[in-house]
């Protein structure tokens, strides 16, 4: 209160009225200083690793498929090696990076449309690497699905999610959607084929030929792509 208006109103802070006894831009400062120091300490970051794998997975006792392979993984990484080699053992982690299983619940929503996934339907949970661990993103059977592309390698680097081989400029290789529909990961054409196979059973069978991108792969490398995925020939999901 300026104390021109402390005069007209008959009340001197700190005479008539307690002067502040708190500088809050300075309290602020030091709780944020604070907040900071502690969060950094090692014996913090363990703690709250703890407390997510307890509360904040979805993973469930007894089950759960790609969810608890990625609790594994996770777990794995707090034995102090460091977020890269946590993401080079699960990339050679034989679990697989996604697969089908039916919702325990109505709270999950697909991360590709957004709408939600009725209990006791079945989905499709993607282990997806985030907030320095792994993570079960979940999709509708048929949204997963249809987002599913294929594209040449464009370099010899990135390893195939499922194998961890490494990817080979100039080959097929199949992306699958992770935490959105934009987000993509990859895996070799093998793995492809020894992955989709359970997920096309789900729903009566797929069509390889609708890939995202398989109208603009150059004629060889579509023919090998329809041979090695040639026997999921329905549409059921188009």
């Amino acid at each position: 209160m300026p104390p021109a208006v402390q005069r007209e109103c008959g009340c001197t802070i700190g005479v008539d009225y307690p002067a502040p006894i708190v500088d809050g831009a300075a309290s602020y400062r030091r709780a944020v200083s604070e907040f900071a120091r502690v969060r950094a300490k090692a014996d913090t970051k363990a703690e709250a690793a703890a407390v997510y794998e307890k509360h904040g997975s979805r993973k469930r006792p007894g089950g759960g498929g790609a969810r608890e392979a990625s609790g594994a993984k996770r777990r794995a990484g707090e034995g102090g090696a460091g977020a890269d080699a946590t993401e080079e053992a699960a990339a050679n982690d034989p679990a697989p990076p996604f697969a089908a299983e039916t919702a325990a619940s109505g709270r999950a929503s697909c991360r590709s449309c957004s709408a939600a996934i009725g209990k006791g339907s079945r989905k499709v949970c993607v282990s997806v690497w985030a907030r320095g661990g792994r993570i079960s993103a979940s999709h509708h059977l048929a949204c997963f699905m249809g987002g599913l592309r294929v594209e040449l390698c464009p370099a010899n680097r990135g390893k195939c999610k499922h194998s961890g081989a490494t990817f080979v400029k100039g080959a097929p290789r199949v992306g699958y959607p992770t935490s959105s529909s934009d987000a993509v990961a990859w895996v070799c054409l093998e793995s492809a084929k020894a992955l989709l196979p359970a997920l096309v059973a789900e729903g009566g069978g797929w069509a390889s030929d609708h890939l995202g991108g398989y109208a603009a792969l150059p004629p060889g490398k579509a023919e090998e792509v329809a041979r090695e995925l040639g026997g999921l020939t329905s549409t059921r999901w188009l």
